[in-house]
């Protein structure tokens, strides 16, 4: 039987089974009846259309091996990587596309050509020696060779290699990574010339932190002597108000014993004489009583000299009844109203701490007078086993922070160098328009009566 050439596999198949079913029957129609053979007949048909569909899904099968197989010699001609098959000897038995490209020849011309022959000398030895570690083993290797093309420019490659499964090839994937190293070594350098900058700018800090240290060092000691000078200031400033203090006390003392005593004998010697010569002389007696007034007056005077100079009262009673006494007076002069509130069972001040605070309450006092506009004054005076209380509270217009902070109010900061002196507070608050709160603390526990000498109790 002759077979068309333009027959397919299947209709070949089905021709054949037709002539082996009319041989078969020629042997065996005779004797089968016309049932059994319309059963055969039937079986036939089933079995056909059975292998029909065989043929078909083989041919499907056929379809899509060959479509895998086509992708994946696709994927190996065009993968970014490259691929050799080598032998043992180093012989390209296969490559892709990017394996020829890396060496600059068409892939026709690279069949049976050596790998090594591409290697520079200097890492000729190591692919030598990575290819023989490939064909010792099953596990991959690695490693790093320059390749030469037709560019004269080496290019730096990554090789892994594996055994293939007959162990006469081996299977090299080839990497180009000659921008990654040059990346890489761009890097180093950055990193080395960062590590430089570094350095040299950590030189430079540590000498700004030596220069720095120094300077605080330097600040320290100036801080040590301004420190020193201060407490020798405030040490001379309550030794100058010890001395003025005993000054006054002794000029007062002198106006009292002298002055005092002469002005008193003198206003006796008048009245007696004033009576000796009483209406016998017209033309003198007015004379004589002209004198006693101005002997008066002088006494007068020199009593108001000696309670400015040193209060009697201070070192008589002390702080408190001199306190009194001064709001008193305060009043008396400037018309402005002084409630004065004292807690009974308040200690009693003496000595320097007496003297400083009644001078402060005084020089206090006196601003309310110049510069408040008051009508009315509250004192609050209190005292313990610690420290001494007082504040004053006047209605006027109230002190500015620009007034407190002026270096020209020579009275606030004498005030203050006097109470810091016997290691005191001062405190001054104003309200504009509704007053000004003047709050002084000084302690008592532990200071004898020199002024500046302060013990720990």
């Amino acid at each position: 039987m002759k077979i068309t050439p333009n027959k397919s596999s299947s209709d070949i198949l089905r021709q054949k089974a037709e002539d082996l079913l009319k041989k078969k029957s020629s042997v065996i129609v005779s004797s089968l009846s016309e049932v059994e053979i319309l059963k055969l007949l039937y079986e036939l048909e089933i079995h056909q259309i059975e292998l029909e569909l065989s043929n078909e899904e083989l041919s499907q099968s056929r379809s899509a091996a060959q479509e895998a197989a086509d992708k994946y010699i696709e994927l190996y001609d065009f993968a970014p990587v490259g691929y050799f098959t080598l032998s043992k000897e180093g012989k390209i038995l296969g490559l892709n596309l990017c394996c020829s490209q890396l060496l600059g020849k068409e892939r026709a011309l690279l069949i049976n050509t050596k790998v090594g022959s591409f290697v520079t000398d200097e890492t000729k030895q190591i692919f030598n020696s990575f290819l023989k570690s490939v064909f010792q083993g099953n596990s991959p290797k690695t490693c790093e060779v320059y390749l030469s093309g037709n560019s004269g420019i080496a290019k730096i490659v990554q090789m892994t290699g594996k055994l293939m499964g007959n162990s006469e090839q081996c299977m090299i994937a080839i990497t180009d990574i000659s921008e990654r190293k040059s990346i890489l070594e761009k890097l180093k350098r950055s990193e080395s010339q960062l590590k430089e900058e570094v350095k040299q700018r950590t030189l430079q800090l540590e000498t700004a932190n030596n220069a720095l240290k120094k300077e605080l060092n330097h600040r320290k000691e100036s801080q040590k002597l301004l420190k020193q000078s201060l407490q020798k200031y405030q040490s001379l400033n309550s030794y100058l108000d010890r001395t003025r203090e005993d000054e006054r006390k002794s000029v007062a003392r002198i106006i009292h014993d002298n002055l005092g005593q002469t002005l008193t004998f003198l206003n006796v010697e008048l009245t007696l004489l004033l009576k000796i010569l009483d209406n016998t002389n017209p033309l003198i007696l007015p004379r004589i009583d002209s004198m006693l007034q101005l002997v008066n007056q002088s006494i007068i005077t020199s009593t108001n000299l000696i309670t400015e100079l040193r209060p009697i009262v201070l070192d008589n009673l002390g702080l408190l009844p001199a306190l009194q006494q001064l709001f008193s007076d305060f009043q008396k002069n400037t018309g402005i109203q002084v409630v004065i509130r004292i807690k009974k069972d308040t200690m009693p001040v003496k000595g320097a701490t007496a003297t400083a605070v009644y001078q402060v309450v005084s020089e206090g006092l006196a601003n309310i007078r110049l510069h408040s506009g008051a009508s009315d004054l509250t004192v609050t005076a209190t005292a313990d086993q610690s420290a001494f209380f007082l504040t004053m509270f006047d209605n006027g217009r109230g002190i500015t922070q620009t007034e407190l902070k002026s270096t020209d109010s020579f009275g606030i900061i004498g005030m203050k160098e006097r109470i810091l002196g016997i290691k005191g507070k001062i405190t001054i608050k104003g309200e504009p328009g509704k007053g000004t709160t003047f709050s002084l603390k000084v302690p008592l526990a532990g200071w004898g009566e020199k002024a500046g000498s302060w013990e720990n109790s």
